[in-house]
């Protein structure tokens, strides 16, 4: 369930993040991270991490800027992100304060790593926004957003087979009544995603990879443009019918993969 359907559905953890613009299912997983590594099972594991509290401060900022972007179907977050890395990008940018990603968060932030709040007056230092931790934190949002999504970014296999697998979540969801049907609009809903998110994104990352890599990103996701653009109509009814009818997996995915090489063998005939 999404963001969204926990809240219209007032889900018991609506109580827990009352707070409309908390992502409700990053914050929980940010939560969960955290009970857990400070469990004794990691003393160890935690003292690398964290050895004193400027490293405790550092890791907070890191771990909460990292999942907390991940939230992408908030419109708002995703164009706060982009104006970050704009802004991170120009040397004479202006850090207006609403461009931290932290703001909201910081009382759990202390908490979560253990510290009080005294500690933003111990270590103010931590607290400015300034460009080089700009900079730092774009590029940490960026490499986790790549991460999110990477299954676009990759080979036509790859990509349908978590499309695939998205899609029968989805249709789960949508059979329990949380959601429309998402048959009706996936396949140009998969153009938009490509064209107005994904390789922007891609772009944009470039800056953090050396170009070979940065490159390739961009290659595979205009290649998997072309080919859903050519196939993805045939891949949504594969995937409709395959749902619909509780079909093993690998059959599907045998057929999502043959698409391109069936085209080019029909073209060749």
């Amino acid at each position: 369930m999404s963001n969204t359907i926990l809240r219209e559905i007032k889900h018991p953890l609506t109580e827990v993040y009352k707070q409309e613009q908390i992502p409700i299912a990053e914050k929980l997983s940010i939560d969960i991270a955290l009970e857990l590594l400070f469990r004794p099972d990691f003393d160890v594991l935690r003292l690398a991490i964290m050895p004193d509290t400027i490293c405790k401060i550092q890791f907070a900022k890191t771990l909460f800027q990292a999942i907390l972007v991940t939230d992408i179907a908030s419109p708002d977050r995703v164009k706060l992100g982009v104006e970050r890395y704009a802004t991170a990008q120009d040397e004479q940018g202006e850090y207006d304060c609403r461009l931290c990603p932290l703001a909201p968060y910081l009382e759990d932030l202390y908490q979560g790593v253990g510290l009080g709040e005294n500690v933003k007056k111990e270590f103010p230092d931590e607290f400015i926004i300034t460009h080089a931790g700009l900079q730092k934190c774009v590029r940490n949002e960026h490499l986790m957003l790549i991460s999110d999504i990477s299954h676009l970014l990759q080979d036509w296999e790859t990509f349908v087979k978590w499309n695939f697998r998205l899609f029968k979540e989805i249709k789960t969801s949508s059979r329990k009544g949380f959601c429309d049907d998402p048959v009706e609009g996936w396949a140009q809903g998969q153009i938009g995603f490509l064209n107005h998110y994904i390789l922007p994104l891609a772009k944009r990352s470039q800056t953090f990879f050396y170009k070979e890599f940065g490159d390739a990103l961009v290659a595979n996701g205009e290649m998997n443009l072309k080919l859903w653009t050519q196939h993805g109509i045939e891949a949504t009814s594969i995937m409709t019918a395959a749902v619909d009818n509780d079909e093993a997996e690998d059959d599907v995915l045998l057929q999502l993969y043959e698409l391109p090489s069936r085209s080019l063998s029909a073209l060749a005939a």
